[in-house]
């Protein structure tokens, strides 16, 4: 998030923003599988809860600053860090929300499902923010 706010990039502080909502979920779930017994239900719907506000978070900020930048026509700089972060990050997360998918059919976790949706939304946000630097990027080498 700080390189992001450095750089003047939404897309990076959402990406950072993304990696502390993950956090939270990731919390979550791992208080929700710990529970077991008659308690068991009642964790994995607070779980999905969890789960589903960390989506609206991460939603209405990306809204939030999509919309102050458009009207204001704020113009990012790119971080080769943030570069960086995201392009790990494109490869990791896909393979991740495969992982979380793959284990929550097996436990029956819609909890875990949606966290695992989570880690795809995160690749897609790294997917743009890895286009749209690399694109700033390469347009300032270009034009020196």
């Amino acid at each position: 998030m700080t390189a992001g706010y450095l750089a003047g990039s939404i897309a990076l502080v959402g990406f950072g923003l993304d990696s502390v909502i993950e956090t939270v979920s990731g919390a979550a779930l791992l208080w929700r599988l710990r529970q077991r017994g008659a308690g068991e239900t009642k964790a994995e719907e607070r779980a999905s809860r969890i789960v589903g506000i960390t989506f609206f978070v991460l939603a209405a900020y990306v809204t939030y600053e999509s919309l102050s930048d458009l009207l204001f026509q704020a113009r990012p700089r790119a971080s080769l860090a943030g570069l960086i972060l995201a392009a790990v990050s494109l490869i990791a997360m896909p393979w991740l929300g495969h992982a979380k998918r793959r284990v929550a059919h097996r436990l029956g976790s819609r909890a875990l499902a949606a966290d695992g949706m989570e880690s795809y939304v995160c690749s897609y946000l790294s997917l743009t923010l890895t286009f749209g630097a690399g694109a700033e990027r390469m347009g300032r080498l270009l034009v020196g």
